[in-house]
């Protein structure tokens, strides 16, 4: 109490106390405020709008020139410039010299800087024009600098000039930066009060490996014929890598050295395909064929200036298979790059897998799924070219005719049709291919069903009990007159065998669509509608259990079967729904409940009777 002073012991002092803390509260949140408008109000510089670039001098072979301007050269500069604005790089030799230009100022009140970091600036020049050759006091003296550690002089262009300077990198550094401020209050003595317009982040080599095809940069594209406009996209078109029997696959190669510049490399290039293939290659691409195998080529003697070398692939051996591997490497040992395609060859096997089971007395439009492949097992899509037929002896009362009427493709399946008989039933069939060529392959023996239209069904869940929130799942399963499988071809809301691939189901009258009652849930997880047939005499519907445990049975019928067959009716489906792992169910709690209050009740009552007793 001492420290802090006496308290107030009257009412009239502690009201004085307070307003006077009151007001120093008051002073302290106007200051407070007052400092925070201070902040808030303070004038920003505003950007300038124009962005001079900044960009590289001509390279020269030699040494390079006094620059003045766009006019100025550099020497010992290994590649272009990528990258815009303050994002440049550049690669350069440690003895050579990097020339650099402003484009001109044409805001009058601003000026230009250069700063380099991990060199020194030898020369520099400015002027209104590409032609000034003049130095300037505005150019932080005479254009000799004395340099920091990291940061040299800093040459500054007057208004309304343009600015280009020479710059070194220091001994020993593997980089250089040079930036470019712009503004009003740019500078020699402080040439950093400006804007970042430009900056150019040099790497330096100590040893140029221009010219020399380097294995990172030279890349080989496949492209869809022999010229020079191969690029990823069309790389990585499968049609271009990969052709059928007897076409050739094309591939550009991109000579390219470190610096991404093309390369026109001394020696000799050697070019080999193996795994069955051969190739041509030149520098021009009328002159690439397939009429023998070239490995070797002096592309230097053959005057290739542009870096870019096109190859064609062929098969070593007609209707032989070609899964090769391209290899491009310099008469030194270096591989520059390799690429992979394929080239399949004859058909060699014919597989026909899923088939539907047909209608009976009827043309069952994809009945069928076949495939080819070569003897090298790649996938082969034969066309119309190719001859095709059942296999003589195959074709019977069953079945009368097979027919490809859809070949397979690299984004399609291969189809077939059946054609059956009206006695419908099973029988084992194949197929023959006939290449054009003249050889025959036959396909695997294969069962064709032909059946009739639904006469009767049962229906059944895929378990006999399930938990709250599990899927159960219906099949209905449906038979022809003659106890076979129904055939796929019909829809279930009419008996008609009038299902067509390319024709949208018709609409009927809801009633004939199949009727599920009973089930799991309210809503199917996949509902009966007007498209449904059935696959492999079979239609499955799916729905999510309720909650509710208890042994049900749901009802199905198929309205248009009943309609046909008179002895057919609605059948049903039990099934149960029990908790997971539950030891005692609802229904045994609630009765063990009610017995207890059933004995409690009786021992009540006998206790009423002995106190009257007593």
């Amino acid at each position: 109490r001492a420290e802090i002073g006496k308290f107030p012991n009257s009412t009239n002092e502690r009201k004085q106390m307070s307003i006077k803390t009151l007001r120093k509260r008051i002073s302290l949140v106007t200051a407070t405020v007052l400092a925070a408008g201070t902040l808030s109000v303070v004038s920003m510089p505003v950007a300038n709008a124009y962005i001079p670039a900044l960009s590289l001098c001509t390279n020269i072979n030699g040494v390079a020139d006094v620059p003045s301007g766009a006019a100025c050269t550099s020497s010992g500069v290994l590649n272009a410039v990528s990258g815009t604005g303050t994002t440049q790089t550049v690669t350069m030799l440690a003895t050579g010299t990097l020339g650099l230009f402003s484009s001109t100022i044409a805001d009058s009140d601003s000026q230009i800087s250069f700063v380099v970091e991990g060199g020194t600036v030898s020369l520099s020049k400015y002027g209104a024009s590409t032609t000034a050759t003049s130095n300037s006091a505005a150019i932080a003296s005479s254009g000799t600098y004395t340099l920091t550690a990291t940061t040299a002089a800093t040459p500054v262009a007057a208004p309304g000039t343009l600015l280009a300077s020479h710059f070194k990198p220091n001994a020993g550094v593997s980089s250089m930066t040079v930036r470019m401020y712009v503004g009003p209050s740019v500078t020699a003595a402080v040439p950093t009060n400006g804007t970042l317009t430009g900056q150019i982040v040099v790497t330096v080599a100590t040893a140029s490996v221009a010219g020399v095809p380097s294995p990172v940069r030279t890349t080989v594209h496949f492209n869809n014929a022999n010229d020079d406009a191969a690029d990823a996209t069309t790389d990585a078109a499968s049609a271009n890598y990969s052709k059928a029997n007897g076409e050739i696959v094309y591939a550009l190669v991109t000579l390219r050295d470190a610096y991404n510049n093309v390369a026109v490399p001394g020696g000799t290039l050697i070019f080999e395909v193996t795994g069955g293939a051969k190739l041509d290659a030149n520098t021009s691409t009328s002159l690439v064929t397939t009429a023998s195998t070239v490995t070797a080529l002096d592309f230097v003697t053959a005057g290739e200036s542009d870096g870019l070398y096109n190859v064609a692939i062929a098969q070593a051996t007609a209707n032989t298979a070609a899964n090769f591997t391209l290899t491009v490497r310099h008469s030194s040992g270096i591989v520059l790059a390799t690429k992979s395609g394929k080239i399949t060859g004859e058909v060699a096997t014919f597989t026909v897998t899923d088939t539907n089971i047909a209608g009976a007395g009827q043309t069952s439009e994809d009945a069928i799924t076949v495939a080819f492949k070569d003897a090298a097992g790649n996938t082969v899509y034969p066309g119309a070219t190719y001859g095709e037929a059942p296999v003589s002896g195959y074709v019977n009362a069953i079945v009368t005719d097979v027919t490809i009427t859809e070949w397979p493709t690299a984004t399609t399946a291969g189809q077939g049709d059946v054609v059956c008989g009206s006695v419908g039933g099973s029988t084992k069939m194949k197929m023959r291919l006939t290449t054009p060529g003249g050889a025959n392959i036959d396909s695997n023996e294969f069962t064709i069903n032909c059946a009739g239209e639904g006469w009767t069904y049962s229906a059944s869940w895929d378990k006999a009990s399930y938990t709250p929130g599990s899927i159960a799942t219906l099949t209905i399963t449906v038979k022809d007159d003659g106890g076979r499988l129904a055939n796929d071809y019909h829809y279930l809301h009419g008996l008609t065998d009038n299902y067509t691939l390319a024709v949208t189901a018709p609409t009927t009258p809801a009633t004939l669509l199949v009727q599920i009652t009973g089930a799991p849930a309210a809503t199917a997880v996949t509902a009966p509608g007007y498209g449904d047939v059935l696959e492999d005499g079979v239609k499955k519907y799916t729905f999510i259990v309720g909650s509710t445990e208890g042994d049900y049975n749901a009802i199905i019928a198929v309205p248009s079967i009943n309609a046909a067959n008179s002895k057919q009716s609605a059948v049903t489906a039990a099934y149960s729904i029990k908790v997971a792992n539950a030891g005692v169910t609802n229904a045994e709690v609630l009765k063990s409940i009610v017995s207890l209050i059933a004995s409690i009740n009786k021992q009540i009552q006998a206790l009423q009777k002995l106190i009257l007793r007593r």
